[in-house]
């Protein structure tokens, strides 16, 4: 090999491994913004979930009786948070006494510790005391088997329609509280 040569091979083998240097050092960069940028690290990017699921079915059972069952047309799980992200959600909750209530929303969070539902986005809960409730966002509370949202609701029955801010739907005693600027119309 002539000097030339190797002087020729020498140049190219050091811009490759610049190129590689500061390939790697880019890298990060392009994935996550400028290195000590002060903008917000987004950690829940689609695709990075730990576990993604179209189209699934759950049923959660305490020994032998049914709590809830969910469909929803996907699901991101990330386990290190505890929180399960779902699209287009329909949820059946079967409180330990009378009939279940069924709630549909856009989008829903499930937290897997606590086993509570935030659910959101052009909310209907049905039945409580025979209404059916409009809002946008509800949260179920297992422990205590109960629907709260401070947003505002309209609940329908034929005959009556209540409007107002704030609601809790106990599960168990089928007892629907509105909390603020209550408005009732019955026909």
């Amino acid at each position: 090999m002539s000097s030339r040569t190797a002087l020729r091979f020498g140049v190219l083998l050091f811009i490759g491994v610049c190129a590689f240097g500061l390939a790697v050092y880019l890298w990060p960069t392009s994935q996550h913004g400028p290195r000590g940028a002060e903008s917000p690290v987004v950690t829940e990017r689609p695709g990075y979930a730990d576990v993604s699921i179209g189209g699934m079915r759950l049923v959660e059972m305490d020994a032998d009786r049914k709590e809830w069952e969910l469909e929803a047309v996907s699901a991101d799980a990330y386990e290190g948070r505890g929180v399960t992200y779902l699209k287009e959600v329909h949820i059946v909750f079967y409180p330990d006494e009378p009939e279940p209530i069924d709630v549909r929303g856009e989008r829903a969070t499930f937290f897997t510790t606590t086993r509570d539902f935030q659910i959101e986005g052009n909310v209907v809960v049905t039945p409580i005391e025979g209404y059916t409730a409009y809002t946008d966002s509800v949260r179920w509370v297992a422990d205590e088997q109960v629907i709260t949202t401070d947003d505002e609701v309209r609940a329908v029955k034929p005959g009556s329609e209540l409007r107002g801010k704030g609601m809790r739907a106990d599960a168990r005693t089928r007892r629907l509280e509105i909390f603020q600027s209550v408005e009732a119309h019955f026909d």
